[in-house]
């Protein structure tokens, strides 16, 4: 049983005109194979203007814009090209007289890609690599790994050039006012299978967030990871402008079960916000509520033009494999409906309604900014800057704090060794005489003691206290080491001793800086940590006596607490985040068992 959904918003324009809006293409499946594909709407968002306009005809698109990068395509593949599309068709009187009419490059993208990977897929086949393929469950990992990486560059290279050759049949250009985006960008989860008496090997060709999806009576899995960041942009995607890669991976799985391609407009409505349980209860209810997969498709289009609020298309290609009928379906669905209300439902009602654990969360975030706006203010105090200071540089200090201390009671001992060997260098080389001549004779009574020469008869070494104050006038420059009197090479030594000690002056400055600024930095990340870590920190502040009680009165009516939590929501939260837990165990069992 095989089953496609397309489902596209759509909107009348002046005149009656009907305009779909979104770039997915619609879903194929075949023989041995099934694909999804998702133009970029955002990365791909060239609107094309320049094009060969006979690709508004129905008839004529395949041999404009495919026939020559797919010249033998069979008449599956050229019928699905003809009817992909139809929306393009929609707008030919008036595709040109509004932007919004205009089709994106994603759009083209999309359809190129599908149709690209089921000619390569049945050439592939025709080949005869199926039946290499059809052997594969049995070969060692190591010859599955090295099949894959040949199937995924097979296909990479092969659609790469494919888009290429079609962009420029039908001059899909990259046109320079959209520069930086994608030309022809779109996502893709494509599959081959091969179904056997109780298992199914399936080849999986993914690019992009376009998801391949098992289900079975344990439950919904997801089956390759998604191939994007976690701000939801894309890490690669296909193009026609750019280096992409198509991964290839290899499952088996037990028959009876379900396997499903969708792009991200199915799996990322906003009804499955707390859980992909949301999306798996809903497919199995509509299974039930369906009397067969013509019923299952239309009652899915229906829902999800209510709720496919993500994304402008939901579209799904999915087969069943191991039922013989749909009544079986229903019923492996009936039995797997019963265990998720015994297992999720009974035990929290709103499961699914309610997201308890984003109610603690909103609540969390803000009470830390009014926590963290309070601490703002309050280390703006000196006495809360004062007890921060004091608490990163006590005994428990960071290490580099205690090793920029220890170098600073070096740094200071060096800057005293310096300058009392000035002063004993002074004392024992300077000497005055006694003489009481005229001050001009007594210009020159500076001298050279250790060359015991002076015009004078009675000379002394200088004191301790003339030497503090001749060693304050040097350390000024007031006077220079060669204008005291003493010979050259004394008074180069002299020089040293000066130039030494300003060396280890600076030296000091430069390691007080750095240990203030270290300080500095560190008191404010301990505050931040205190208030981070805090549920109050004015109370903290007032217990810690950095605050006076009007104090924090008057903080509190200036920062009012917004939303609170109460137990009984914090206690939801809890047990929602278990049954996730437990959820997300088998949803993402496939992905941890391969990776």
């Amino acid at each position: 049983m095989k089953m496609t959904l397309y489902r596209q918003a759509a909107k009348v324009r002046d005149g009656g005109q009907i305009v779909y809006k979104g770039e997915d293409a619609p879903p194929f499946i075949g023989e041995n194979c099934f694909i999804v594909a998702d133009g970029m709407g955002g990365a791909a968002a060239i609107r094309h203007t320049k094009f060969n306009t006979d690709i508004f005809c129905e008839d004529k698109i395949f041999d404009v814009m495919f026939k020559d990068a797919l010249p033998d395509a069979d008449e599956e593949t050229v019928n699905y090209i003809k009817k992909a599309f139809f929306e393009l068709y929609a707008v030919k009187d008036c595709y040109f007289s509004n932007a919004l009419n205009m089709k994106k490059s994603g759009y083209f993208g999309s359809r190129t890609c599908v149709a690209s990977f089921i000619y390569f897929a049945k050439k592939m086949f025709a080949a005869g690599v199926g039946n290499d393929l059809e052997k594969l469950h049995a070969a060692s990992d190591e010859c599955k790994a090295e099949m894959m990486e040949k199937i995924g560059r097979y296909f990479t290279e092969n659609i790469k050039n494919s888009m290429v050759k079609i962009s420029e049949s039908a001059n899909l250009i990259y046109e320079t006012a959209f520069s930086g985006f994608a030309l022809m960008g779109t996502t893709m989860c494509g599959t081959l299978f091969f179904e056997r008496e109780d298992e199914v090997d399936a080849i999986y060709l993914v690019a992009g967030d376009s998801r391949p999806f098992q289900w079975d009576s344990a439950g919904l899995k997801l089956v390759v990871e998604d191939q994007k960041r976690a701000d939801g942009g894309m890490t690669n995607y296909i193009k026609a402008n750019g280096d992409f890669s198509i991964s290839a991976s290899f499952r088996t799985f037990k028959k009876p079960c379900v396997l499903f391609n969708a792009s991200d407009g199915v799996y990322e409505s906003a009804q499955f916000s707390v859980s992909e349980l949301g999306l798996e209860k809903l497919l199995i209810e509509t299974i039930l509520d369906s009397n067969d997969m013509t019923e299952l498709k239309a009652k899915l289009e229906e829902i999800y033009l209510k709720y496919g609020t993500h994304d402008d298309s939901s579209t799904m290609a999915l087969t069943t494999f191991g039922y013989e009928s749909y009544d079986d379906l229903k019923k492996a669905a009936s039995e797997r409906l019963k265990k998720i209300n015994e297992d999720y439902i009974d035990k929290m009602p709103d499961f699914l309604e309610n997201s308890y654990i984003d109610a603690v969360e909103r609540a969390k975030k803000t009470a830390m900014i009014r926590n963290n706006a309070i601490a703002v203010e309050l280390y703006k105090r000196p006495v809360v800057a004062e007890y921060c200071k004091n608490k990163v540089t006590g005994e428990d200090c960071s290490e580099k704090i205690a090793a920029l201390k220890t170098e600073l009671e070096a740094k200071k001992q060096e800057k005293e060794e310096t300058l009392l060997k000035i002063r004993n260098f002074l004392c024992e080389n300077v000497g005055v005489t006694e003489s009481e001549d005229s001050d001009e004779e007594k210009s020159g009574a500076v001298l050279n003691n250790t060359e015991k020469y002076c015009m004078y008869r009675n000379i002394r070494h200088i004191s301790e206290e003339e030497s503090a104050v001749l060693v304050e006038q040097l350390l000024n420059n007031d006077i220079a080491p060669d204008k005291i009197g003493l010979r050259k090479s004394l008074a180069n030594e002299l020089k040293s001793l000066v130039d030494a000690h300003m060396s280890a002056k600076s030296s000091l400055a430069e390691t007080e800086k750095n240990l203030e600024g270290e300080i500095s930095s560190a008191q404010e990340k301990y505050w931040l940590s205190v208030s981070n870590e805090s549920d109050d920190i004015t109370a903290l502040s007032l217990k810690e006596g950095l605050i006076s009680e009007e104090d924090a009165v008057a903080i509190n009516e200036k920062y009012p607490a917004t939303e609170v939590v109460d137990e009984e929501t914090e206690n939801k939260a809890a047990l929602q985040g278990r049954l996730l837990e437990k959820y997300d165990s088998v949803f993402y069992s496939l992905i941890k068992e391969n990776n």
